[in-house]
């Protein structure tokens, strides 16, 4: 049903790794270097306290929302990148070469920007939960807690999730993206197929992780092996998705 093989060996090929590989690389490398100096200074500003059940939350919070930021600002590079992937993958066959970075940055960027925002509605929920379990300064076991049964909850609605963003992919609109009835139209045909590719990527996000840890040694590795990730993981979920097809303008299935 899936080619694993194909998945992970893809972005190594020659005629793809500059755009699976190179590009994202460097932005994660951007991305990552953005993150430590955050937390950095965050730390130097808000020390922990002594009980590390009772976290601060003045750190805790500043920390998120200027994770939050940046990731906001770098998110929409990846996710209009492997939106146009995904198309091009579905569009022209699994081996089908990627899309180029080039000239289309800002293109990726904006169309990117529109998945970010849909992500950020989706997870309000989730930020609000946590916000207010820090606000009112319950245990930290309480975070972990609603973070674990969000993470759950997100499990079995992935399928409904990327079927938005697989039917909007003809018009690219961000009102595209609010269809409801395409969502769960698509969501439901290929909800058993999407879910199991969920549950694979997770299996070998694990090996990924490991692999992550020895290649943190050296400045090239780490990067590399974080897109080779997503790469596998866009590679598969295209996979889920083999077959669907759309009308142009209206976008629908046929």
């Amino acid at each position: 049903m899936f080619n694993l093989g194909l998945a992970l060996t893809y972005p190594f090929k020659k005629e793809n790794w500059q755009s699976t590989l190179l590009w994202p690389g460097l932005i994660f490398i951007v991305y990552f270097v953005g993150q430590y100096l955050i937390s950095f200074v965050v730390a130097l500003l808000f020390p922990m306290g002594s009980d590390p059940m009772q976290p601060n939350t003045t750190a805790m919070m500043l920390n998120m929302v200027s994770n939050g930021a940046l990731t906001i600002i770098f998110m929409p590079f990846f996710a209009g990148f492997y939106w146009h992937w995904a198309e091009k993958l579905l569009i022209e066959g699994m081996e089908a070469p990627p899309p180029d970075w080039g000239d289309h940055v800002v293109k990726y960027w904006l169309d990117g920007l529109k998945i970010t925002i849909v992500a950020l509605l989706i997870s309000t929920p989730y930020m609000l939960i946590i916000f207010s379990i820090l606000l009112l300064k319950q245990n930290i076991f309480l975070v972990y807690g609603a973070m674990a049964i969000h993470l759950l909850v997100c499990l079995f609605l992935t399928p409904f999730v990327l079927a938005n963003f697989i039917q909007a992919l003809p018009e690219k609109r961000f009102t595209a993206l609010f269809n409801l009835s395409r969502i769960f139209k698509t969501g439901c045909k290929y909800y058993g197929r999407v879910l199991l590719a969920t549950l694979i990527t997770l299996v070998c996000s694990i090996g990924f992780v490991v692999v992550m840890i020895f290649s943190c040694c050296t400045c090239i590795g780490f990067p590399v092996v974080v897109a080779a990730s997503y790469a596998f993981y866009v590679h598969i979920m295209a996979q889920a998705f083999a077959g669907y097809r759309w009308i142009p303008e209206t976008a629908g299935e046929s």
